[in-house]
């Protein structure tokens, strides 16, 4: 390889690596994210970014956190909340460990949405008398993975799980 294209060929890969960055060298998980500001952006400034919240809570306290899962299946599922003064608070993808950690046998499919938001499939197992909520997310490796919730024939979760369909498929 000539050193023309051996350099053409690395400046393009670096270009490549650092093209869904921000500035500090970290993945943009969302085109607009880096623009919201906590304490300077606004409920429009959000909507902006995301669009038309899928769900939006009322908190006790003013607050009103607006519910974006991204895609039918998509892996990220972004939580932003407003505060009383109509400024972003903060903004997150809750599809992570340490939300999952969060779900605990008993609770409600209520408390379950809160959480984790709108599920991206549901299955039904009724020998079992069960009922499962699935989200993808973006686990080790940056490999898709699933996260599931059991319910009961109540409403309740009794178990949790996560799995890397990669391997349960056999690719």
């Amino acid at each position: 390889m000539t050193r023309a294209r051996w350099f053409t060929a690395a400046l393009l890969a670096a270009t490549l690596s650092v093209a869904g960055c921000d500035q500090q060298g970290r993945p943009i998980e969302h085109p607009g994210l880096d623009r919201l500001k906590p304490g300077v952006s606004g409920e429009a400034d959000v909507r902006g970014v995301f669009g038309v919240p899928e769900t939006i809570i009322q908190g006790r306290d003013g607050t009103r956190t607006l519910q974006y899962p991204l895609g039918p299946q998509g892996p990220r599922t972004f939580f932003a909340v407003i505060g009383p003064d109509g400024k972003l608070i903060e903004v997150w993808n809750v599809l992570v460990p340490e939300t999952f950690a969060r779900i605990t046998p008993g609770m409600t499919r209520d408390e379950v949405r809160v959480l984790l938001g709108r599920p991206g499939s549901e299955q039904s197992y009724p020998l079992k008398r069960q009922t499962a909520w699935e989200w993808k997310y973006i686990g080790e490796m940056h490999r898709d993975h699933v996260f599931f919730v059991m319910f009961d024939e109540t409403g309740r979760v009794v178990s949790t799980g996560s799995e890397d369909p990669s391997l349960s498929s056999g690719s």
